[in-house]
């Protein structure tokens, strides 16, 4: 069976945040894909399925859970059932 690495889509708008789970989360050998706002990370959702979102709560364009209901509402957020993480 091949190693499938989990893909996570990382929604922060601060930078040195951003740059922590980076660090973090790359040295776990996650395949990461960040950006820095709602209107992005709907883009991502509709784009690609993703394993997790660790997602920012206070974004500058929307909030999070405005995110999570846009997403859930087109079905576009993540690969399996499981509830995505939340950062903050």
């Amino acid at each position: 069976m091949p190693n499938v690495t989990p893909t996570l889509l990382l929604v922060e708008d601060d930078p040195t945040m951003t740059a922590v789970c980076q660090s973090y989360l790359r040295d776990q050998e996650y395949d990461l894909h960040c950006v820095a706002d709602g209107s992005a990370a709907l883009q991502a959702l509709s784009q690609k399925s993703f394993d997790g979102v660790l997602l920012d709560l206070s974004l500058p364009d929307m909030n999070g859970l405005e995110i999570l209901r846009k997403s859930a509402a087109k079905n576009s957020l993540l690969k399996s059932s499981s509830p995505p993480a939340t950062v903050r």
